[in-house]
């Protein structure tokens, strides 16, 4: 994630703005089986669930590991290698990153 926001439930947003060249808040993997994989530095490698991508509306749904249900993003794509990925989180709030392709 180059840069991003995440608006909490009570209406406060939290705004990550964007980094230095070649720093990145985190990394996010979508492999072609549908495993994702985020890394938050220096944590590491952390499993994620999987993912399904239907490219006719550039939607996005993944499941959580150990969780039984789907959540719902939205695509935007700005260019080959920059796009907007949008996540509402329903009653917990919602998170828009801003992701570059590396």
């Amino acid at each position: 994630m180059v840069s991003g926001s995440i608006t909490n439930s009570d209406g406060t947003t939290d705004r990550y703005g964007e980094l230095g060249k070649d720093n990145y808040y985190q990394t996010l993997e979508y492999k072609a089986d549908g495993t994702y994989i985020k890394v938050a530095m220096p944590s590491g490698p952390t499993s994620y669930g999987t993912y399904t991508y239907n490219n006719s509306n550039q939607t996005m749904k993944y499941k959580l590991d150990g969780d039984r249900y789907y959540t719902n993003a939205t695509i935007t794509i700005h260019k080959a290698n920059k796009i907007t990925l949008f996540t509402d989180w329903g009653s917990v709030g919602s998170m828009t990153q801003y992701l570059v392709k590396i």
